[in-house]
Formats: structure tokens, sequence, C-alpha cells
């Protein structure tokens, strides 16, 4: 089993020296029918494609044209495989399998992991698993074709709106390219000290200690308020609450919130919008208690914002002023601290508060 970052070559090559080629992408970019071409008159292949995507009309058109009943489209279900494999002459099989779509960005350009395997139980293995989604997948029909245009349309007038999208976050984080050089090299300082792996170690404690008064593993079926408000560590929370949240637990409300946070089928702007002035919306819970969930559920991902946070985000003269809501400017902290927390070594955003405070109280 080899790692391969980029298969285009190894790809081009199969299907000009294989006799039979079964395919099954989620997505195949006109640029990658050129492949097909090397491939002899005599190979038999097989597609099966996505149509989420989606993969562009004219390119379903073409592997209709080519292949008849031997292209297919799946679309039962979200189809998002990435498999190649070919049989060579002498009957033994190869296959690649990883991240790369059969795309010229996928074959060739980004930054992409698959691996080729040549262990014939394996590669039997994976021709079953073809052999099954090929026969539950659907012909290319000119009705359907008809249909796929306006949906295809519509994606990618959306696709342009994402990239736009994007764009503008990255001019946005380069505003605070001189604050985050200086937060940097002093958490660069800071992740050398002696002190750093036994930091680590004790916020790996307080988030486990976190997740049990809140019942974490078990859904949030048991939250234990006196227990989660007693815990200081990502930011003591007010007991002024305590009344309020204990009968949030009792009425289910505070699991419905805690379980609505940890849903990564949301966007955490949503996720953050629905807490503070949604649907979801508990009575006490403030944005410290909101991101100290989140911290909890993904340390490496969110960000805790309280009052050391804010106060060392005041120190540095970054204001996160994208937006009229919290949920957005909470989305820009998180980006801007993820690149700089990879950049510094440091362990994740639980050990990052409790670095801000220290530097906050002046410890060397």
């Amino acid at each position: 089993m080899d790692v391969i970052q980029n298969i285009g070559k190894s790809i081009a090559d199969s299907f000009s020296k294989s006799v039979e080629a079964y395919i099954a992408v989620a997505l195949v970019g006109d640029s990658c029918l050129r492949i097909l071409d090397k491939a002899k008159k005599t190979n038999k292949i097989k597609f099966v494609v996505g149509v989420n995507l989606p993969t562009p009309i004219e390119v379903l058109k073409e592997l209709k044209n080519r292949y008849s009943s031997d292209a297919k489209i799946y679309r039962s279900e979200f189809f998002h495989p990435k498999v190649y494999l070919f049989r060579m002459k002498d009957g033994s099989l190869v296959a690649y399998v990883g991240s790369a779509n059969f795309t010229d960005g996928g074959m060739n350009t980004n930054v992409e992991l698959s691996v080729s395997i040549t262990n014939q139980d394996t590669c039997k293995g994976i021709l079953g698993w073809f052999s099954k989604v090929f026969e539950e997948a659907e012909p290319i029909t000119d009705n359907f074709l008809a249909n796929y245009k306006e949906y295809t349309v519509k994606w990618t007038k959306k696709r342009k709106e994402r990239e736009n999208d994007f764009n503008l976050i990255t001019k946005e984080l380069d505003i605070f390219k001189e604050q985050k050089a200086e937060i940097e090299k002093e958490l660069a300082k800071r992740r050398k000290q002696e002190d750093y792996y036994e930091i680590c170690k004790s916020r790996a404690g307080d988030v486990e200690d976190i997740k049990e008064s809140i019942d974490y593993y078990n859904d949030f079926k048991k939250i234990d308020i006196p227990k989660f408000l007693c815990i200081g560590s990502l930011g003591q929370i007010r007991q002024a609450y305590k009344n309020e949240l204990i009968n949030a637990v009792k009425d289910g409300t505070l699991r419905r919130l805690f379980k609505h946070l940890c849903d990564e089928g949301v966007t955490v702007e949503q996720r953050i919008t629905d807490a503070l002035e949604g649907d979801y919306k508990v009575f006490g819970c403030g944005k410290n208690i909101i991101t100290k969930i989140l911290t909890v559920h993904n340390p490496k991902k969110y960000i805790v914002f309280n009052g050391i946070t804010k106060q060392y985000l005041d120190s540095v003269h970054m204001h996160f002023l994208h937006g009229s809501k919290f949920s957005e400017q909470y989305r820009q902290m998180c980006q801007v601290f993820a690149e700089v927390c990879k950049k510094t070594d440091i362990k994740d955003f639980a050990v990052l508060d409790e670095i801000l405070l220290m530097i906050q109280k002046g410890y060397d």
C-alpha cells in the first residue's frame, strides 16, 4: 500500500494498461474526460457518479454517450466515495481509494490523500462493494438531465456566493495580521515554559470535569447545575441564575440547548444565534456558558469567550467588528485563534484560556 498525494498520473496509466475499470466518485470534471481517452477501446469501463455536488451536465451527457448503461448516477443518498479500481491484463486488481474526486483538482492540484491497494482480497472486497453500488444506481436518462440542468445552475450560483464569502473572510482576517504576529510571539514564549505540559494535563482534567457535570457522554440527561457552576475553569459562571438554570434542567430546555450547541450539522453562527435570541434561548445562558459548552464539546475548534478572553482582546486591540451579531464575531475569533494556536503549537482553546489568564495576571 502506497500513500499518494496526487493520483492523476497513476489513474491515467492504469486506464491505458487495464482491461476493466470501475469508478465510483462524487464528482467528475470535464477536464478528466481526456484521461478516459487513454483507455483502450477494448477496456470495459463502469461509472457510478454522484449528482449532489454536482457533476456538470455536459459531463453526464458525455458519460452516457460513451458508456451507455455502464454509466450510472447515484441519488438515493448523498454519494461521496472516491474509488478507482482496475483489472490488469494478467487478471490482477489494483485500487486507488482516498479523497480525490475525478477532477483536475482532485487528480493533480489539490492537497489530497489517496492510497494504492494491490492486496487482492482487499481489491475483491472493493469490487464487491462497487457491484452492489452499481446495482443500486440509476441510468442517466434524458428526462433526468432535463430536470438536472436547473439544479446545476442554482448550485453553481450558490458555490460562487460561498467563494465570495470566503474571500471576504480572508480579507477580514488580514486586518489582524499585526496583532496576530504579536500574539504569536507572546504565546510562543509561553509555549516554551516548563509548566506548559502541566497546564495541558490540568486543562484536560478540567474539560472532563465539566463534561461530567453536564452529563456530556450521556446526552445531557442529568445536568448537575450546582456542580457545573462551581467549576471556575473556562470562565466562572455567575450564581445569580442558579435557580433558573435548575428549572431549565427540569423542563428539558437546557438539555435541548446543549444538544443544539453540539450539533455539528448546524453552522456555529446559527447555533449561537439560536441560543442567544432564537428558539433555543434559555434564561441565564449567556455568551460564557454557550461558548464554554462549545469549547468543552470541541476544544480544538471553539474558543471560550469569557472575561479573560475579552480583556485580552481589548489589551491587544483586536476587535471583531464585522457583522452586528456576536455569532459572526465569534466565528472570526475561532478562525483567527485556531491559526494562532496551530502556528504556536498550543494544544487547544482550553489550554489557551489558561495561558491568557496567566498573561493577564503577569505571570512569567
